[in-house]
């Protein structure tokens, strides 16, 4: 789980961690991995800190690892904070066929919308959404922005389409799990 950049506190997360309401959805996604990812199915799970959306990336990282650890690809799983994506997306001279996450297989993007608002960034990760998305290939993203918040913010309109034609929706409520 180190090698695709999982955090070390979601590495052991469970179906048990996860919240009532979404356990069913986040159930059948990892039942059915291989022929969701195959499909480029994703999943956009939203809501406010702390309700448990990296631990749901947490799980479907464990499923994903175990249903494609003997493929070809050298790294079908990836995770990446949208902090961290934003870093190397920033950097103009880097190439951009050393970045893994517009190849993997599925991409598990967490924090989307709370790192620093940079035009040039998000224009960024705009056109890597777009290159999954136009490739067919599974993102599940992790966000504290709501779905009205990114249908109606220009600048998240079109990752937001994306990510919802490619994939489930699950909306988490509640108070934070950390307090």
């Amino acid at each position: 789980m180190e090698v695709i950049g999982l955090p070390k506190r979601y590495r052991q997360a469970t179906l048990a961690d996860v919240s009532e309401a979404a356990r069913p959805l986040v159930a059948a996604y990892c039942e059915d991995i291989e022929a969701r990812v195959g499909a480029g199915q994703g999943l956009l799970v939203s809501g406010p800190v702390g309700v448990g959306k990296s631990c749901i990336l947490g799980v479907i990282a464990r499923a994903a690892y175990q249903a494609f650890a003997g493929e070809h690809w050298s790294h079908p799983v990836a995770y990446v904070n949208c902090a961290r994506l934003y870093v190397l997306l920033m950097d103009v001279d880097r190439d951009r066929r050393q970045l893994p996450y517009s190849e993997v297989r599925l991409l598990l993007l967490d924090e989307l919308g709370t790192a620093y608002d940079n035009p040039f960034a998000v224009s960024q990760l705009d056109a890597l959404i777009e290159t999954r998305y136009a490739s067919g290939l599974a993102t599940c993203t992790a966000t504290n922005l709501s779905v009205k918040a990114m249908h109606e913010d220009v600048r998240w309109r079109r990752v937001y389409d994306r990510l919802r034609d490619g994939g489930l929706g699950i909306a988490l409520t509640g108070a934070s799990r950390r307090s």
